[in-house]
C-alpha cells in the first residue's frame, strides 16, 4: 500500500509542477525556462505569509503573486517573441536568473522552512501514510479533473483547443488570439505559484527551489505535447516510473529511471509520427 501511494504521490508531484509549463507550451508553443523561478516565489510567499496562520490563504497569495509577475514578463518581453521559440527560451532563461539572483541577494537566511497545515500521519486501508502528501494528492486530481472539465465543457475549452489547432484560423473567425495568449501565461505562472507553496512545506525554501522541480515538469510537458489533458498519461507513467524505483532504490535511481522511460517514450512517440506521414 505504501508503495501505491508513493507512486500516487510522484504523480501528483509531476501534475503540480508541469501543469503550468503544459498550459503555456500547449498554446504559445514556449519553453517557459523561468518555470522554476515562478514556483520559488510561490514557496517564499508562502513563507512569508505563514503569519496569516492560512494555509489556504498562504497558497492562494502565491498564486496571484507569481501571477501578476508573469503577466508582466509576458506583457515587457515574451509578447514581442511570438513565434520566435529560441529567442523565448534565451528570454524566459534570462528572466529566471534575474529573479533568482535579485531574491538569493535580498535574502538573509538562505535556507527556509514552514510547517505543513497537516503535520501527522493518516491511516489509509490500514496503513499510516503523511498527511499532507494525502492533500497533495487530492489536490491534483482536482486540478487534473478541473482542466478536463474546462478542456471539453466550456466555451473557454473550445477557444483554447482553436487556438492550440490553429492560432491564424482562430484569429480569423474573431478570436482574440493575444488575450489567450496573455491569459495563458497568467495562468501558467498561476499554477506555478501554487504548485512552489504547496510543495514549500515538504522542501528546503531557497533561491534554488524551482531546479530540483524542472527534470520531472520539463520531461513531463514535452510527452504531453499541445493537449492539455495529455499531462494525465504523462505524469502517470513518469509518476509510476519513479515512484515505484524510488521506494526500491534510492531517490537518484528514481530520477535516472524517470529520464530513461522518457527518451524511451519520445522515441516511440517520433517513431509513430514517422509512421503516420509515410502512409500519408
Amino acid at each position: 500500500m505504501i508503495t501505491f501511494l508513493n507512486v500516487l504521490y510522484s504523480i501528483s508531484v509531476l501534475v503540480l509542477t508541469a501543469s503550468g509549463l503544459v498550459i503555456i507550451f500547449g498554446l504559445m508553443k514556449v519553453v517557459n525556462f523561468a518555470h522554476g523561478e515562478a514556483m520559488m516565489i510561490g514557496a517564499y510567499v508562502a513563507l512569508y505569509s505563514e503569519k496569516w496562520h492560512s494555509f489556504a490563504l498562504s497558497v492562494i497569495a502565491a498564486g496571484v503573486t507569481a501571477m501578476i509577475v508573469g503577466v508582466i514578463v509576458e506583457k515587457i518581453v515574451v509578447r514581442k517573441l511570438y513565434m520566435r521559440s529560441l529567442d523565448t527560451i534565451l528570454a524566459t532563461w534570462g528572466i529566471g536568473l534575474f529573479i533568482r539572483e535579485f531574491v538569493r541577494i535580498n535574502q538573509s537566511n538562505s535556507y527556509n522552512s514552514i510547517r505543513p497545515p497537516i503535520t501527522g500521519p493518516i491511516s489509509v486501508l490500514g496503513s499510516e501514510y503523511s498527511g499532507y502528501r494525502m492533500l497533495i494528492i487530492f489536490l491534483a486530481f482536482l486540478l487534473l479533473m478541473s482542466m478536463w472539465l474546462i478542456d471539453h465543457k466550456t466555451q473557454m475549452g473550445k477557444v483554447v483547443r482553436a487556438v492550440i489547432a490553429n492560432p491564424e484560423l482562430a484569429r480569423s473567425i474573431g478570436i482574440n488570439v493575444d488575450r489567450v495568449y496573455f491569459l495563458s501565461f497568467g495562468s501558467g505562472w498561476l499554477l506555478a505559484g501554487i504548485a512552489g507553496a504547496l510543495m514549500a512545506p515538504l522542501v528546503t525554501i531557497t533561491p534554488y527551489l524551482g531546479s530540483g522541480f524542472l527534470v520531472g515538469g520539463f520531461l513531463t510537458t514535452i510527452l504531453a505535447g499541445v493537449q492539455l489533458i495529455g499531462i494525465a498519461p504523462a505524469a502517470i507513467g513518469l509518476g509510476v516510473t519513479n515512484g515505484v524505483v524510488s521506494t526500491y532504490f534510492d531517490t537518484t535511481t528514481g530520477v535516472i529511471a524517470l529520464l530513461m522511460v522518457a527518451m524511451l517514450a519520445m522515441r516511440i512517440k517520433d517513431f509513430r509520427k514517422s509512421n503516420t506521414k509515410g502512409r500519408r
